[in-house]
């Protein structure tokens, strides 16, 4: 099988592919610092793969089969009131803290060096009164997509697969842009009180995601993806009937339109999300990706209850195992893994996030090299 049909085969389900494919969200700056620290001196012209869109040098060199990507999005404009209460804001936030600074969206986000690298981290959602809200977003509105950009998207895509490579476009959907304009407080007191305002807000947030669905459905690329963290270690962000009320109708539309033009769709989020597997199945999606084990995600338990109507992706955990593990221990996991998701199909392999700034090249290639070992089906694991 070539890498599209091996990963469209164990998206769905219905059979075991050749091998067990493999993904990776993406690849922190520290990490790469590693890897050219170790190979910039060794690798070939030939090894420097640079897609439209996205560098997968290191990728292919550890082994990846795919990988998620940016893509197009619409312009979003905004009325006359918005910059002025940006700014009034930013003043108001920086005399609290300097490295503060409020987004465009309404988002209070501080800005750090971490490891050398500058990141960005989201505290809050500001607007969390209702006529702040209203106000922030008079005359907002959500431009086209181009469609002479799905040539892009569909150049970077086939560029990929000259390499063996598939590149996974991915478009947003709610709770990180809610939490990051209103607040966790407030989308409860929202829900409560005044749910159709709730509403509102997320109808408005979801114009530009669903133009994006549309504008990436009209491309060649066989499998999109949804970034939309909602669970933390331990348990979900919203109650499941919070988040079947207010997120599960737009999810479920985002899927109904790549699925009308014979797209799959993968659904990413960290955390303890299992209490939302009974709507994910029930609304048609063909995989979820992280499968977080130090959140209580358990890859086998997984597959076991929901492996015949969802397919899984990750369980190779970033966070303690690839940055502090010994070789022996990221072996063991590896094998464990692929033991038990892969069998009968329905599984990529994959870490459980990005491979961090904190992941250890050495552990990398560890996992990688085992997971080639014994990735053929049929999975036969000592």
């Amino acid at each position: 099988m070539d890498v599209v049909e091996g990963i469209i085969t164990s998206l769905k389900r219905e059979r075991e592919p050749d091998r067990v494919y493999s993904f990776v969200q993406g690849i922190m700056p520290e990490f790469e610092r590693q890897f050219d620290d170790r190979f910039a001196d060794t690798i070939e012209a030939d090894e420097v793969i640079i897609l439209p869109n996205k560098d997968i040098t290191i990728h292919k060199k550890l082994g990846f089969d795919s990988s998620w990507s940016g893509s197009p999005g619409p312009s979003v404009t905004w009325g006359k009131q918005h910059d002025k209460l940006v700014q009034e804001f930013n003043k108001k936030y920086q005399k609290i803290n300097k490295d503060y600074i409020v987004h465009g969206n309404g988002a209070l986000v501080k800005n750090e060096m971490l490891m050398g690298h500058p990141h960005g981290f989201q505290i809050d959602g500001i607007l969390k009164e209702r006529d702040l809200w209203e106000q922030w977003h008079e005359g907002y509105a959500v431009g086209e997509i181009s469609d002479h950009l799905v040539d892009e998207v569909d150049k970077s895509y086939h560029t990929g697969l000259e390499h063996d490579f598939l590149e996974v476009p991915s478009v947003g959907l709610l709770m990180e842009p809610l939490i990051g304009s209103v607040g966790i407080d407030s989308i409860g007191k929202f829900a409560r009180k005044d749910p159709a305002f709730l509403r509102k807000v997320c109808d408005t947030i979801m114009i530009a995601a669903y133009k994006k669905m549309e504008f990436l459905a009209k491309s060649e690329v066989p499998v999109i993806i949804i970034p939309d963290d909602c669970a933390y270690k331990g348990r979900p962000i919203l109650s499941p009937a919070m988040y079947k009320q207010f997120i599960i109708p737009h999810l479920a539309k985002m899927i109904q339109i790549a699925h009308k033009r014979g797209k799959l769709v993968m659904m990413h989020s960290d955390g303890f999300i299992e209490p939302y597997y009974p709507f994910f199945i029930e609304i048609g999606l063909d995989a979820h990706e992280s499968l977080e084990p130090v959140a209580g995600m358990d890859l086998k338990h997984c597959k076991e209850t929901y492996g015949d109507k969802l397919s899984l992706v990750g369980n190779m955990d970033s966070s303690r195992l690839l940055p502090y593990g010994t070789p022996d221990e990221v072996i063991a996991e590896t094998k464990k893994c692929l033991r038990d998701g892969a069998p009968g199909g329905g599984y990529i392999f994959s870490p459980c996030t990005d491979l961090t700034d904190s992941c250890k090249l050495d552990n990398a290639i560890t996992m990688m090299e085992t997971y080639k070992k014994y990735r053929k089906y049929p999975i036969n694991i000592p």
